[in-house]
């Protein structure tokens, strides 16, 4: 579930990819062509970004941009995570990173603290966090906050509750307990994208 590059070379002192083609476009096309999903369409799509997840932090990557926008989907429906512009790559499993970077909306609230903490950093949680936005974001095709302005976004993270679906009673107690899993504040309560697969398994499918 993560987008392929099938060849790269370099040419007119440009690098040029060629990528595995996704015709069905991205994810928040979709959502705001149908002004949100059902949650038998977001558990799919959900269950198909962790298993992405858990084969990229597996190779230490940490993507940094979970988000609709770049989860590709096929002709036949199946989800590729994509766009690594920002990704970084670990040196080793218990490494970290504390660069501020990503999508305001959906970064975790550990990556803001790195703005004004400089001993604060990060691990491959952030995605999980990012994750857990892109399901709410899922229920109407905007993201928690979307009406307030990316300065504002950044101390509701870090001092407000985490961020809930608009309407929890439309969606089953098991999805509205996921999504309260993954955007947990702080990291160490977050699980991991197997511990995440493993809970849906047995909740969610």
């Amino acid at each position: 579930n993560v987008l392929k590059a099938i060849v790269s070379y370099y040419y007119d002192k440009k690098i040029w990819m060629m990528l595995e083609l996704c015709s069905g476009g991205a994810l928040d096309f979709i959502m705001e062509k149908m002004k949100g999903l059902d949650e038998r369409t977001i558990k799919a799509f959900t269950f198909q970004c962790l298993h992405g997840l858990e084969y990229l932090h597996s190779k230490l990557i940490i993507h940094r941009d979970i988000k609709a926008a770049n989860i590709m989907l096929t002709e036949n429906g199946i989800c590729k995570i994509a766009d690594f512009g920002i990704s970084a790559v670990l040196s080793k499993p218990d490494d970290r990173r504390n660069t501020f970077i990503g999508s305001t909306y959906w970064m975790a609230p550990e990556i803001f603290l790195t703005q004004t903490h400089t001993e604060r950093n990060y691990d491959e949680k952030v995605d999980i966090f990012s994750l857990g936005i892109t399901v709410i974001e899922a229920e109407r095709g905007l993201p928690p906050d979307d009406d307030h302005p990316p300065a504002q976004v950044s101390i509701i993270r870090i001092k407000s509750p985490p961020p809930t679906f608009a309407n929890p009673a439309q969606w089953s107690i098991a999805l509205n307990q996921f999504v309260a899993m993954t955007v947990q504040k702080n990291p160490e309560s977050r699980p991991t994208a197997t511990q995440c697969l493993d809970v849906f398994l047995i909740l969610l499918l």
